[in-house]
C-alpha cells in the first residue's frame, strides 16, 4: 500500500490492477468499466487511460490501464460499499498529495524527475536510432541494459521521495 500513486510522464496515475485489488473487485470488472468508457468517450479515454501491463504471480504479462485522477474518479464512482468508500478517500488524498508535491517543484523531487525524464529521453533516442538503422540494433543491444537500469533506479528514487502510505 506504500505506492498508491505513481508518476508517469509527469502525471500522477494509478493502475486498474491496484484499484481492483484495493476495492476488492475482480480486475476484469475494472477493465470492463474502462473499456465501456473508452468505447463511448474516446477523447476522455485517450486523455485519462493508458494501456499498460503488469506481471502476474505466474510471471505472465497481463493487461491493465494506468488512470489519471479523472479516469480513476470516473471508474470509482460506480464502485460501492464501505471498503470502496474507504479506498476512494485514500486515493483522493494520495492524488492531492502527489499533485501538491509536483506543483511545489520541490528541488529534491524535481531534480530526480528531471534526471528520470532525461534518462527516458536518451533511452528513446537510442531506441529510435536502433530501429532506424539495422546496424544500430547491435548498438542498442549494448546500451539497452544501461538505460533500463538507470530508468529503473530513478523510478525507484522517485517512489522513495513520495512517501505514500
Amino acid at each position: 500500500m506504500n505506492e498508491l500513486i505513481t508518476v508517469v510522464n509527469g502525471k500522477p496515475v494509478v493502475t486498474s490492477k491496484q484499484v481492483a485489488d484495493h476495492f476488492g473487485k475482480q480486475h476484469r470488472q475494472i477493465l470492463d468499466i474502462v473499456r465501456r468508457v473508452s468505447g463511448k468517450m474516446h477523447d476522455f479515454a485517450r486523455a485519462n487511460f493508458c494501456a499498460s501491463s503488469y506481471k502476474s504471480e505466474q510471471n505472465k504479462d497481463l493487461e491493465c490501464f494506468e488512470m489519471t485522477r479523472d479516469g480513476f474518479s470516473l471508474v470509482a464512482m460506480g464502485l460501492t460499499g464501505e471498503r470502496a468508500l474507504e479506498w476512494k478517500i485514500k486515493y483522493i488524498e494520495a492524488f492531492n498529495a502527489m499533485e501538491q508535491e509536483l506543483a511545489s517543484g520541490s528541488t529534491k523531487f524535481g531534480s530526480v524527475m528531471d534526471a528520470l525524464n532525461e534518462a527516458c529521453k536518451l533511452m528513446d533516442d537510442d531506441k529510435q536510432k536502433a530501429s532506424a538503422f539495422g546496424s544500430g540494433l547491435s548498438e542498442w543491444k549494448k546500451v539497452r541494459k544501461e538505460h533500463m537500469e538507470r530508468v529503473d533506479k530513478l523510478h525507484h528514487d522517485v517512489q522513495l521521495l513520495l512517501n505514500f502510505k
